[in-house]
C-alpha cells in the first residue's frame, strides 16, 4: 500500500512523470529514469522525504541492486520491471545516474533550521536575509535607493534552501525559489525559480 501511494504522489501529482518508453540500455524498464534524462534541482525540490528515497533508489534499482531495506525491496518488486540482479555493480551508473543519484542526496537530510545559519547571502542583484528560523527577506536590486524587497518563508532542503510567499511546509505557494548557498562566504551560489504555484 505505501508502494502504492508514493508511486501515485510521484507520478500523479506531475512532479516527476514517468518515462514513455523503455531504455534500449535496460529491457523493460520503463521508470522515471528510462532514456538516461538529468534531472533538474527545481523538478524535484518540494518532493517530500519519503520520495526523495525512493527516487534515488530508483537509479540503482533500474540495473537490479538488492536492497536490504525491506521497504525499498517491497515497493520495486512491485514494479513490472525490477528484478535483482546478484552481479549488480555502481559501475553499470552512467554520469547522467551518478549526477541524478548526487542531486537527490544534496535535497535529502536534516532539514532543521538550525542546520542553515541565520544571517545574509549576497548574489549578483538581490540578497536573500534569513531572518529567523522560518522568515526570510528577498532584497532585489543593489541600488541603495533602488529596491524592493520581498517578505517569505523558508524551509532547508539538505544543501539547499527553499523560499515562499505563500502557503505553509510542505505546500510552499506564490513565488518559490530555490537556493544554493555558500554558507563559509555567506554567497548565493544558485537561485532557481521552482514555480509561481506549488502543491
Amino acid at each position: 500500500m505505501r508502494s502504492v501511494v508514493l508511486s501515485l504522489l510521484l507520478v500523479g501529482a506531475g512532479c516527476v512523470p514517468m518515462a514513455e518508453a523503455s531504455s534500449p540500455e535496460l529491457p523493460g524498464y520503463d521508470g522515471r529514469f528510462a532514456g538516461d534524462p538529468t534531472l533538474a534541482p527545481d523538478e524535484v525540490a518540494l518532493l517530500g522525504d519519503a520520495a526523495l528515497r525512493v527516487l534515488r533508489n530508483e537509479v540503482f534499482a533500474q540495473y537490479g541492486r538488492a536492497f536490504s531495506s525491506s521497504d525499498l525491496q517491497e515497493h520495486f518488486k512491485k514494479t513490472s520491471w525490477y528484478k535483482e540482479d546478484p552481479s549488480f555493480s555502481e559501475d553499470r551508473l552512467t554520469a547522467n545516474d551518478k549526477a541524478n543519484v548526487a542531486l537527490l542526496s544534496s535535497l535529502e537530510g536534516d532539514r532543521r533550521a538550525s542546520q542553515r545559519k541565520v544571517g545574509e547571502y549576497a548574489g549578483d542583484g538581490y540578497r536573500l536575509l534569513l531572518v529567523s528560523e522560518t522568515d526570510c527577506e528577498v532584497v532585489l536590486g543593489d541600488d541603495l535607493y533602488d529596491w524592493e524587497s520581498i517578505a517569505c518563508k523558508w524551509e532547508s532542503r539538505g544543501q539547499w534552501v527553499v523560499t515562499y510567499t505563500d502557503g505553509a511546509w510542505p505546500k510552499p505557494a506564490g513565488k518559490v525559489y530555490l537556493w544554493g548557498l555558500d554558507d563559509g562566504g555567506a554567497k548565493v551560489t544558485k537561485r532557481l525559480t521552482v514555480g509561481e504555484k506549488q502543491g
